[in-house]
């Protein structure tokens, strides 16, 4: 596998003209990537998860700890598997 970290890349970055790197309050292993949209606002565009965080079945993320499940189950949606370590999901609130 290439890359220490999954992504699950919830909204394009086209969204967004600056983004950056906020490291998770409870783990190391999990990493939000925020982005300042142009209203001004702050959102969440993707989560790193650490390969140490969880791994990978059948194209599926499996967290393996209590830190990576929180953020995967944050999500409206399962993740789906895109390519090499990157994931796709659907964010629980829709901004406009």
């Amino acid at each position: 596998m290439k890359g220490k970290y999954f992504k699950i890349v919830i909204r394009p970055k086209s969204e967004f003209k600056t983004l950056d790197m906020k490291k998770d309050q409870i783990s190391e292993g999990v990493v939000r990537v925020a982005g300042k949209r142009k209203s001004g606002l702050w959102d969440t565009q993707a989560w790193l998860i650490s390969q140490r965080e969880a791994h990978m079945e059948d194209r599926r993320l499996v967290p393996d700890t209590q830190i990576a499940r929180y953020a995967v189950k944050s999500l409206a949606s399962e993740p789906r598997w895109v390519r090499t370590n990157v994931f796709r999901a659907r964010d629980r609130f829709r901004i406009p």
